[in-house]
């Protein structure tokens, strides 16, 4: 019967040699787990250890208990086993929604469309994949610029007096109250133009072409 064995396993290394994808290894019985035997008088009933646990009656191929293996059990009570590489069960694929992150860090859901973060464009979440408008945005200018060209007034009077570095706003086309002179829209004029053009502290720089602030 041992030389049958030894032909078997010639056999399965010869199909191994032409490439069937797997190898052959031998499972010896731990020292203090013997074979097991009929009683005497019967004839012998071997059984071999599995590496995944349990036996496999001789002459039998069982599942090696890794879900992909298999192992042959000898007359002496070894099994020979395939060493294929085994894939581990990942579990079912995750099919829950899927959020994004947007340009600026903050969450947006999924199936949902947020603001960007930079006040003009839009982002959609879907399945985890972010897609965005490419609007391009315009820079805060600020609040928008004041009129304080004097020739605007129309109800004549003595505008007040203003502290340093600041002009009456047009208001009604009358004078109104002192701001900034940055905050005014550029006042046009030319070094020909008359003096009630540029605002009182102001004077007509000809090489800007409008009227600025003057130190004095």
């Amino acid at each position: 019967m041992k030389s049958a064995l030894v032909r078997t396993l010639a056999a399965c290394l010869g199909v191994v040699a032409a490439g069937c994808g797997s190898r052959i290894y031998i499972v010896s019985p731990p020292a203090d787990v013997p074979a097991t035997d009929a009683p005497a008088g019967d004839a012998a009933v071997v059984t071999c250890p599995l590496p995944g646990g349990g036996t496999c009656a001789v002459g039998q191929r069982c599942p090696a208990g890794d879900g992909c293996n298999t192992c042959s059990c000898g007359s002496d009570g070894r099994a020979a086993c395939t060493l294929l590489g085994c894939v581990v069960d990942a579990g079912p694929p995750d099919t829950g929604p899927r959020g994004c992150v947007l340009p600026d860090g903050s969450p947006c859901a999924d199936g949902q469309t947020c603001p960007a973060g930079d006040g003009c464009n839009d982002c959609t979440c879907t399945a985890g994949m972010l897609a965005c408008t490419a609007r391009p945005c315009a820079a805060d200018a600020g609040p928008p610029l004041v009129d304080c060209a004097p020739e605007h007034t129309r109800c004549g009077g003595i505008p007040r007096m203003c502290p340093p570095g600041e002009v009456n706003v047009i208001e009604g086309a009358c004078w109104g109250a002192c701001v900034p002179f940055e905050a005014c829209a550029p006042i046009d004029c030319t070094p020909t133009s008359p003096g009630y053009v540029c605002p009182l502290h102001t004077a007509c720089d000809p090489a800007a072409g409008h009227c600025v602030l003057t130190t004095g």
